[in-house]
């Protein structure tokens, strides 16, 4: 004859089965404490952490420029994480896609993804760096200014009309451009000495 039991005692089975589950669960899958990219001479310093008690199977650094389709750019291979403490990893992209956002994801030997991190690469090799062009709405001019000094944007119209000026200690300027008529502006950025730091075209297409 086959005993029958309880309902509280098969509903306290379930929970303690569902909280076992869990449990293993969270251990066979790794947990990254932290995953950040920065910039910095035009390549990209990626730093992430796997906290304690994750491990995996080798991880396999993927890089997008739409943040739909990665293609690998490392691995580390072999075990990875710690049954004891929190390890961390890190990993240069030596040859990001410049005046690009590049996105980052890890496969974790597969024990699952990381989330995706992102950075804008900007490249001045030029002096400056205008984005987008053409532009309808808001476009971003990046120069060099490594010592945060005061610079000026100085804008024009295809006639030489001066339309405004802007200052920043940052390096770059944001130009709304929405109620401006479609045509070919210039502009010109100069330093407190009235130095020229760059000269160039915008089109507006609105």
């Amino acid at each position: 004859m086959v005993k029958q039991l309880p309902t509280s005692v098969k509903f306290f089975s379930l929970l303690n089965f569902l909280l076992l589950s869990s449990y293993l669960h969270a251990q066979h899958n790794p947990v990254l404490e932290s995953f950040t990219a920065t910039q910095t001479n035009g390549k990209v310093f990626l730093t992430w952490v796997m906290s304690s008690g994750s491990t995996c199977n080798g991880i396999d650094i993927l890089r997008s420029t739409d943040s739909l389709s990665f293609t690998p750019i490392g691995n580390i291979a072999g075990t990875c994480g710690s049954l004891t403490v929190a390890v961390t990893y890190q990993f240069t992209d030596n040859n990001p896609v410049k005046n690009k956002t590049n996105y980052y994801r890890l496969d974790l030997g597969g024990n699952g993804s990381s989330q995706i991190i992102s950075v804008q690469i900007i490249d001045l090799s030029n002096g400056y760096l205008l984005l987008p062009n053409p532009t309808k709405n808001t476009a971003h001019i990046y120069f060099q200014n490594d010592l945060n000094q005061q610079h000026q944007l100085s804008f024009f119209s295809a006639n030489a009309h001066h339309i405004k000026t802007l200052s920043t200690h940052q390096n770059f300027f944001q130009l709304n451009t929405t109620n401006m008529p479609s045509g070919i502006y210039f502009f010109t950025i100069t330093n407190n000495a009235n130095q020229i730091k760059a000269r160039a075209k915008l089109i507006v297409e609105n």
